[in-house]
């Protein structure tokens, strides 16, 4: 991750799944980071993913966007 916290941090998220192509995650997942700010396993997103709390319909849009865009093939 390009991104690291100014002082050291044990909550600090060390790697960012892609999100390109939503191959990481169901459509169930995705709306629980989007609607409640918690990972697949329940627990709250860490640092420095910020907590979304975002109605159903807008955490549908943007699934359906992440699906839509293109995974790497780096």
């Amino acid at each position: 991750m390009w991104i690291v916290p100014v002082h050291p941090d044990h909550n600090w998220a060390q790697q960012a799944p892609p999100l390109a192509g939503f191959a990481a995650y169901t459509d169930s997942d995705g709306e629980a980071i989007l609607e409640q700010g918690r990972d697949p396993n329940g627990e709250v997103i860490r640092p420095p993913m910020h907590i979304y709390h975002l109605n159903h319909e807008d955490a549908v849009a943007i699934i359906a966007y992440l699906k839509s865009v293109p995974a790497s093939t780096r």
